[in-house]
């Protein structure tokens, strides 16, 4: 063997190595005939992955330029499944990936689903999935290989494409694949394809056809008795389920999901289950139902000692506990959060545990350590082009402001934040910013203006079924009518009849 072939092997066993912690499987990747590092945890796993990634890259391309299409296929593999040891790894491309390329194709009635609190999960998204998908690409355009090849090769281009961000490329490759599945006789093989498929055909907002795939990737598992794959797929449909407003369903879907992963000891994906059901159960503001999902969340992340999983579940409890008013325990929260992000130099996921304590101590009236806070939080998410991020840290920042009086520089703000969610279409946080902006004009003594921004705000809380901004413009809009009638000038107005 060639010294490239060695140095590739080692790093192509280690890689596979490492993410098979992601399922608590072993690597199939036959005998190991290279001395390799032992990694025996999450935090040894992703630690390796995120120091030799670039090194894997250049194995990745140096044995394309080879033809070595079996190689590349399993550096893609292990460089997209480096993912799978980050916690909700689904939820950083369906969430964070759609709304960079495809917020377009996000409803009015789904937009509150995309509003996360946490952008940690975008940390875990690496650079290189496309030049991995264009190198695998390029190579198979040239490539003789048998089907079973083949339809190996097209699932992992297009599982490169997906966490890129590429839809359309995705859904190409996994059509491409099906006929080769059926050609070779694999069901497995075709359902799992089903099953990815509909999952980016729903990326696209076509959610008809994505249920229509799924439900077929839903049936062969079933009928291959293939537990794992009926999860999987009834995952993916409870995730679509809610999307399109049926939530008795979705959480009837999630259920099943959850019941079987338990059953079949898949910690992981329980407690990516777990969590999903958490935050949707959030949105539909059942509170104890979603706290006590993301505590069977967090319990395993920790059993499993994956601190990327632990860190969100910890980011988005200092949520819960904020809206409950448990300031203590909002802040222990967002601290043990900020505590692992910085050890992992997770930026998006440091800039948003800033922002959640800067907002708790705010709350809590230490308004100087809240700015600070989250001027350091709009300074990371600048740094690292993330704008919803800066948008939300700059509405935080604004808000603040205007409660130490310094109106003007609040307004500033506040508008900046309007105008950044505005353009990259993000209506919760339009919808909050709009609602600071009429209680800052109303402690203005604007109270025209104030209702005018209350008003916008709750239109557009109400279009996107977000309760909590609309029963905040709706107290806002109160108390302008209420202050407009205490005034002398509506008191000698006259009074039309009705």
């Amino acid at each position: 063997m060639d010294a490239f072939g060695r140095l590739a092997d080692y790093y192509q066993h280690t890689a596979l190595a490492a993410i098979s912690h992601a399922d608590q499987s072993k690597p199939d990747d036959g005998p190991s005939r290279v001395a390799a590092p032992k990694i025996a945890t999450y935090l040894e796993a992703s630690a390796w992955m995120r120091t030799e990634r670039p090194n894997l890259l250049a194995c990745l391309l140096t044995a394309a330029s080879h033809g070595q299409l079996l190689r590349v296929i399993d550096l893609t593999n292990a460089l997209t499944g480096e993912v799978h040891l980050h916690g909700n790894w689904q939820q950083a491309v369906a969430i964070q990936r759609r709304a960079a390329v495809a917020s377009d194709t996000i409803g009015d009635r789904a937009v509150e689903t995309f509003a996360v609190k946490d952008h940690g999960v975008a940390g875990i998204l690496a650079d290189d999935y496309a030049t991995a998908a264009e190198a695998l690409h390029e190579l198979l355009m040239s490539a003789t290989a048998d089907d079973r090849t083949l339809v190996a090769a097209l699932q992992a281009l297009a599982r490169a494409y997906y966490v890129a961000g590429d839809f359309a490329g995705a859904i190409t490759a996994l059509r491409q694949a099906q006929p080769l599945c059926r050609s070779v006789g694999s069901l497995k093989a075709e359902a799992t394809v089903c099953n990815t498929l509909g999952w980016v055909i729903h990326l696209t907002g076509d959610y008809a056809a994505a249920i229509t795939v799924v439900e077929q990737a839903l049936t062969l598992h079933h009928d291959l008795g293939n537990r794992a794959g009926v999860a999987a797929a009834l995952s993916s449909l409870g995730w679509i389920q809610h999307l399109i407003g049926d939530y008795t369903t979705a959480f009837d879907l999630l259920q099943q999901c959850h019941d079987i992963y338990r059953d079949l000891g898949k910690l992981t994906s329980q407690a990516f289950t777990a969590s999903t059901t958490a935050w949707l159960r959030y949105l539909n503001g059942d509170y104890a139902i979603a706290e006590q999902a993301g505590l069977a969340a967090l319990r395993i992340y920790r059993e499993l000692g994956n601190i990327v999983g632990e860190a969100t579940m910890l980011s988005n409890f200092s949520w819960l506990h904020l809206v409950a008013g448990d300031y203590p325990a909002a802040e222990a929260s967002a601290q043990r959060a900020l505590t692992i992000y910085r050890s992992l130099d997770n930026k998006p996921g440091e800039a948003s545990a800033l922002n959640n304590l800067g907002r708790i101590r705010a709350c809590d009236g230490d308004v100087e350590t809240a700015n600070e806070f989250i001027e350091l939080a709009v300074q990371i998410h600048r740094g690292i082009g993330n704008r919803i991020g800066e948008a939300e840290a700059l509405s935080n920042l604004g808000w603040i402001r205007s409660l130490s009086d310094d109106h003007r520089d609040a307004y500033s703000l506040l508008k900046r934040a309007v105008a950044t969610f505005r353009s990259t279409g993000h209506r919760s946080g339009e919808a909050e910013a709009l609602n600071r902006i009429g209680e800052l004009l109303a402690r203005s003594g604007k109270i025209t203006e104030s209702a005018q921004a209350y008003q916008q705000a709750f239109e557009l809380a109400h279009r996107i079924n977000n309760r909590v901004e609309q029963e905040n413009a709706l107290r806002g809009l109160a108390g302008c009518h209420a202050e407009h009638d205490r005034s002398p000038l509506a008191r000698n107005e006259p009074h039309e009849s009705p």
